[in-house]
């Protein structure tokens, strides 16, 4: 034994002197070899290591694999373990704590596909069996989201990975699209819609998309008719009587396009129609829009007459596998009419009364659900209003009634009598 605070000695695999420091604990540093084969000048440089106090980085090294060893070894349940994860959570060392095999490890791309496919969606299954209305084309839109937008960011990740710093740069980057605020929010709600629900479901432990703050924007306010154009574009002749009377009857009831199409005979009753239905490309004949049936007043006995006569000319036998045929028939059996249709006569009615064809373009169908709100709004009371046009709360209602026009209050029979029979010259 020799009285340096630290020994020489060379391993059997190498001909070059390591060495060991002794520290103040009485134990000694893990071996670092001196690349030296003569023992006097392994000496040499044992000192040097000694007086620069590198042989502290050999001490701290030592005792990092002395940890290291000890927690590989530690005999602690997965308790303590989860314990140790969370303490470093709460230091900032890691921002997420993923376990294997819990809820939020589900891989996150397939997580919100399986949320926006109508076969397997617990969402969507949850919906129908409380009976609020969702529809097919609507997750079919928001699965193509997510597919476009949202497929890149989700890959690799699992749910519990996602924090809202990663949602708040997505949003910066759904900011530089060239899109309308509200097609920006449409696909936003694509990832927070999931995300929300497995919150809610206690899937991830924290509901991330609290407080996401969505585009602002004005929406694209629909142009709608004067009454002097609307009564001329009924007076000239149309090349197709399908679109008229859709067109006609969704200026005097403010129908929507699939309630329209998805009319039969049964529908029509005296001096109103039954909205039982909503007809969609993706489903067939569906539930109205807010799932709830109405009844839509319609004092307009020459009109009705002219429904039911289209009805029988249909050029299919009615009641064809068992489904009743449809007011607005098509060229197929079994499939009313194709709403495209119905804004395609529009416009060319329009330039056929005078407008240009760039200025009848910015019309459509849907602008006639506008229309009716804005010229029956000051007729007839909210509550009435509502159960004509089926909106579900007040201030979508308001929403299409953004054009007023000075007229008194009355019942809705009366209201569209005077609106429209006056107005345009309907005979009653």
């Amino acid at each position: 034994m020799n009285d340096f605070p630290f020994y020489l000695y060379r391993r059997k695999t190498s001909p070059f002197w390591s060495v060991r420091f002794k520290l103040e604990s009485g134990c000694y540093t893990s071996g670092k070899s001196t690349k030296k084969t003569d023992k006097t000048e392994a000496e040499k440089i044992a000192f040097q290591w000694l007086i620069s106090g590198e042989y502290k980085e050999s001490a701290k090294a030592s005792r990092t694999k002395k940890f290291k060893n000890d927690i590989r070894k530690l005999d602690i349940g997965d308790d303590d373990l989860l314990y140790v994860l969370q303490e470093l959570q709460r230091r900032n060392i890691v921002s997420k704590i993923i376990i294997n095999d819990a809820p939020d490890s589900v891989d996150a791309l397939q997580f919100v596909r399986d949320f926006w496919d109508w076969d397997k969606s617990p969402y969507v299954a949850e919906k129908l069996r409380q009976g609020h209305s969702i529809h097919m084309t609507h997750v079919k839109n928001m699965k193509l989201f997510i597919e476009r937008y949202w497929s890149g960011f989700l890959t690799d990740k699992k749910l519990g990975e996602i924090t809202r710093k990663d949602i708040e740069s997505q949003v910066l980057s759904l900011a530089m699209l060239e899109k309308a605020p509200h097609s920006k929010n449409q696909i936003l709600r694509s990832l927070l819609t999931p995300l929300k629900w497995a919150a809610n479901h206690e899937i991830i432990t924290k509901d991330i998309t609290h407080g996401i703050v969505f585009f602002a924007g004005k929406y694209k306010e629909r142009r709608i008719l004067t009454p002097e154009l609307a009564h001329a574009l009924f007076s000239v002749k149309w090349s197709d009587e399908r679109a008229r009377l859709a067109n006609l009857v969704a200026m005097l009831t403010g129908m929507r396009a699939g309630e329209i199409r998805a009319l039969q005979l049964r529908d029509l009753g005296q001096n109103c129609i039954y909205i039982r239905h909503s007809w969609n490309d993706d489903e067939g004949l569906k539930c109205p829009k807010n799932g709830e049936e109405r009844l839509v007043q319609f004092p307009f006995p020459d009109i009705m007459e002219d429904l039911k006569d289209l009805y029988y000319r249909n050029p299919y036998e009615p009641n064809v596998n068992g489904l009743e045929g449809f007011i607005f028939w098509s060229t197929l059996a079994n499939q009313p009419i194709d709403q495209d249709i119905f804004v395609k006569h529009l416009r060319r009615m329009l330039v056929k009364i005078g407008l240009s064809e760039e200025s009848a373009k910015t019309y459509t169908f849907h602008a006639w659900r506008h229309f009716f709100t804005t010229y029956m709004s000051t007729k007839v009371d909210t509550k009435l209003l509502q159960m004509q046009t089926g909106h579900k709360t007040k201030a979508m209602l308001e929403h299409y009634a953004a054009h007023q026009t000075p007229t008194d209050y009355s019942a809705i029979q009366q209201a569209q009598k005077e609106v429209f029979a006056t107005v345009f010259g309907i005979e009653q």
